[in-house]
């Protein structure tokens, strides 16, 4: 966590000194992009060498940029996610005053890319200058279905059993988690099991699947849905009343039952 926050308040005073160095090479500056409607901010500023590092930041999260220039115009790097600790690889070409970069970013066996087009700040910004990954087979949500950024992140679920005593002692431990995409999608993530008594003990993990083809989640209200694509047919599954609260969520199914969630 210092390690972090020290990167970040770095980033943030190379920013504040980068106005008056956009000119010194190809690279440093700030940029805007419009992606989807929503405006887009990064700075950046030599650290040494080739090596630069900056921030990107959108209406809801915010990136911290460590990227290398080659040949004087082709970029590569990596954008880290400051709330889920998410990392992107990143690749692009200077044109000019533009900076077209492709976040790609891998979970299980699956990539998605974002495509995003920046400008240099004083040049003319394009309507609409990046491109995010669409689904093209999954059905549409609902009207009022939103993904609340309070949900996305993973998730894990953990029960602890104990029974007996002494040499009938028996004690056990389960833990599983998941990953709420901000698309939507689901990503299985590790699991693991402890058993242990009086005289023995064992455990076993699981890496997980990754992304889950078919499933989606979305919220109306208070309340959480997944929705489930097999073969053609779709069907809505309503798991329950949702509460996030200092980094917990309580789920209460639509038969009472309760499922306490950690954030990861």
């Amino acid at each position: 966590m210092r390690y972090i926050l020290l990167t970040f308040l770095y980033s943030c005073s190379l920013l504040l000194q980068g106005q008056t160095s956009v000119n010194a090479d190809p690279l440093s500056g700030q940029y805007h992009a419009n992606l989807q409607g929503d405006e887009l901010v990064m700075g950046l500023n030599l650290k040494y060498g080739t090596s630069y590092i900056g921030t990107m930041t959108d209406s809801h999260q915010k990136y911290s940029l460590n990227l290398e220039l080659a040949n004087g115009k082709n970029v590569t790097g990596t954008a880290k996610e400051y709330s889920m600790g998410l990392q992107f690889e990143v690749e692009g070409i200077i044109d000019g005053d533009r900076l077209p970069l492709t976040f790609s970013f891998t979970l299980g066996d699956k990539t998605d890319q974002m495509k995003i087009d920046f400008v240099r700040e004083g040049s003319e910004l394009p309507a609409s200058t990046g491109t995010g990954h669409v689904s093209q087979d999954a059905p549409d949500l609902p009207k009022d279905a939103t993904h609340p950024r309070d949900l996305i992140g993973t998730w894990t679920k953990e029960e602890l059993y104990n029974s007996g005593y002494g040499d009938n002692y028996m004690g056990a431990g389960f833990s599983e988690s998941m990953t709420f995409l901000s698309d939507g999608q689901l990503s299985e993530g590790s699991s693991s099991a402890t058993m242990s008594g009086s005289n023995y003990s064992g455990q076993s993990t699981g890496q997980g699947t990754g992304i889950i083809p078919g499933v989606k989640w979305y919220t109306i209200g208070n309340q959480l849905y997944m929705q489930v694509t097999e073969n053609g047919q779709t069907q809505e599954v309503h798991l329950g009343r949702y509460y996030v609260e200092n980094g917990n969520m309580l789920i209460t199914g639509t038969n009472g039952e309760k499922i306490l969630l950690k954030k990861q």
